[in-house]
């Protein structure tokens, strides 16, 4: 591939302040918190981070974890020895892969044939555009940049191997594209970005050559693939939310033309966007699906007078963004179709395009270098502005759980996520509150997690957890008979999904409910109902062959109704299984 002839310098001038611009603009993560959106989940709550032996399971799929990344929860765990559960630790990181991402992007560009200012202006745009915010400031959100390292390396030193036909080089780009999948998958691209470079920039179909180098890079995309989808249905068969086949391409259109709308337009960058009714909007969703083809289409009968690397720009956009548009269901769709993080690494073809098509005006306009100073000085305030409202998104917005989604759901009040986060965070304050000796401001607080609760059932009618919560938080209001149509309501939807052990701590909650109520025939009745339970959960866990954890669940219920002879049978049974000795309490 041809090289731009200019200066070393030149290059090494834009990777430098492509990195420089990347870490100023995202400073003030250093001083934020974890917010509460994975990032417990992954770092601070996960034993497989917290545990010392827990590395062992972070390399084995088969083991219980949120996602098979191995190399991100491995940074996770060597970082804990380190900062334990000091967010500064884990945002500087981020940080620092961020700022060597935007200089790789640099070369990476280089080797591509662009141009310094152009590869300046894309890297830039890479560095500083708000976008990028959720991948660097959300500590969770590690795998998009760990990836990203691992991505633009391994399609360098591919790229280059094209060229130099270096073997060493063509290795590389195999263990760093693994190690890329093994950060994220959505790395799985790569090989159809490769290709696109001969195709669109070249003007060539990739040949036989071609092919037979780019198979070992599809053989590990698919196992990398397959695996996270098997992990990913495991871990969210009750809550994945399916979309119909039909509406799919509807939902990826529309996901297209509004990532390229949020680059536009650097306004409002709530950390869960509205889930779209596609059913709702056929004009609109349609007009979305018709106006791709279209798009396609009028690029193909320009392509000779596009410049080539704006098309390799729009391909890899496209391609790259494949995985996150819903057409294969995924578990974030729940929540909505589109995220800001699934743009870390397509954004990299829509900033090439539009450095592209600037360098191109510049040069219409002054027939040369006449318009190198002002062109640069537009871009130069184009970044200043774009830094700007990527500062403000890291100082204000990603500062803290409550900041974080207080912004998000005045963008989206449907967002149950935020309301329930929100509603959480006050309960907890509340109980620090009372434990400080503050009742007035922790009986405010448990009444702001009311309010939050009751939103959060609004936005999802069957969270259980909004209702068992809100029920306990009216309680701890002194309000048990408010507390009980929230209790009861709880009960009912994990009776329906058959959670025996929720249905009877719920219902056990609900007797004491409506025991503090004066209701206490109703009492009686939920506490045999709960004790009924437990010994139903016992029984199936000693059928299992988890007999210490059968004899808890037979006590549970004992406790409820000491006379209950199931469960007195179950723990004897489970006791002598177990190696256990005693009598159940009660006599005999």
């Amino acid at each position: 591939m041809p090289i731009v002839g200019a200066p070393r310098w030149h290059w090494w001038l834009a990777a430098v302040t492509a990195a420089l611009a990347a870490a100023l603009a995202y400073l003030p993560t250093l001083n934020n918190e974890f917010v509460t959106w994975d990032d417990p989940e992954y770092i601070t709550r996960n034993r497989h981070v917290t545990e010392p032996g827990g590395l062992a399971d972070i390399w084995n799929p088969a083991a219980s974890q949120p996602q098979f990344y191995p190399l991100v929860f491995t940074s996770y765990w060597l970082e804990y020895r380190v900062w334990g559960e000091d967010p500064t630790g884990y945002h500087l990181t981020n940080l620092v892969l961020h700022a060597v991402n935007a200089a790789l992007v640099v070369w990476l560009l280089r080797v591509l044939g662009v141009g310094p200012w152009v590869a300046w202006a894309t890297a830039g745009l890479f560095a500083v555009h708000p976008i990028g915010v959720a991948s660097v400031a959300w500590a969770a959100e590690r795998k998009n940049v760990l990836s990203g390292l691992f991505y633009l390396l391994a399609l360098l030193f591919y790229l280059r191997d094209s060229r130099q036909r270096s073997r060493t080089g063509y290795g590389l780009s195999l263990l760093l594209l693994l190690a890329a999948l093994l950060s994220k998958t959505a790395a799985v691209t790569l090989p159809a970005t490769a290709l696109l470079s001969d195709w669109l920039i070249h003007r060539r179909l990739p040949g036989r050559d071609r092919w037979l180098r780019v198979a070992p890079m599809l053989l590990l995309g698919l196992c990398a693939a397959i695996t996270t989808s098997t992990i990913e249905q495991r871990n969210a068969a009750s809550t994945m939310v399916p979309l119909e086949g039909w509406l799919r391409p509807f939902a990826a259109a529309g996901a297209v033309w509004f990532y390229l709308g949020k680059v536009l337009v650097p306004a409002n960058y709530p950390g869960v966007y509205p889930r779209w009714d596609l059913p709702g909007s056929p004009l609109v969703f349609g007009a979305a699906l018709l106006a791709v083809p279209l798009a396609g289409l009028l690029a193909w009968n320009l392509r000779r007078r596009i410049a080539p690397h704006a098309l390799w720009g729009a391909g890899h956009y496209l391609v790259s963004l494949s995985p996150v548009l819903g057409l294969i269901p995924f578990n974030y769709t729940q929540f909505s179709f589109v995220a800001d993080h699934f743009m870390y690494i397509p954004c990299l073809g829509v900033f090439l395009a539009f450095a592209v098509a600037a360098d191109a005006l510049r040069r219409r306009l002054a027939g040369g270098r006449g318009m190198w100073v002002p062109a640069t000085a537009l871009a130069c305030a184009v970044l200043v502005a774009l830094g700007m409202i990527t500062w403000r998104q890291n100082a204000r917005v990603w500062r803290d759980a409550e900041s974080f989604w207080l912004y998000t759901v005045e963008r989206n009040p449907t967002c149950w996520a935020g309301q329930f986060n929100l509603a959480n965070l006050y309960r907890r304050r509340a109980n620090h509150l009372r434990q400080a000796g503050d009742p007035a401001q922790a009986r405010k607080n448990l009444r702001r997690a009311a309010d939050r609760y009751l939103l959060a059932q609004q936005a999802k009618p069957d969270l259980y957890l909004a209702f068992q919560r809100r029920g306990y938080t009216l309680w701890q209001l002194g309000e048990p008979e408010n507390a009980v149509p929230e209790l009861r309501t709880a009960v009912k939807l994990v009776a329906a999904r058959r959670w025996l052990v929720k249905e009877a701590e719920y219902r056990r909650d609900l007797a004491r409910a409506l025991q503090a109520a004066g209701r206490l025939e109703q009492a009686a009745e939920e506490r045999a109902r709960a004790a009924r339970a437990f010994s139903r959960h016992g029984e199936a866990r000693r059928r299992r062959g988890a007999y210490q954890a059968a004899v808890e669940s037979f006590r549970q219920a004992l406790k409820l109704d000491p006379q209950l002879e199931s469960a007195r049978q179950g723990l004897a049974s489970a006791l002598r299984s177990s190696g256990g000795a005693g009598a159940p309490p009660g006599g005999g």
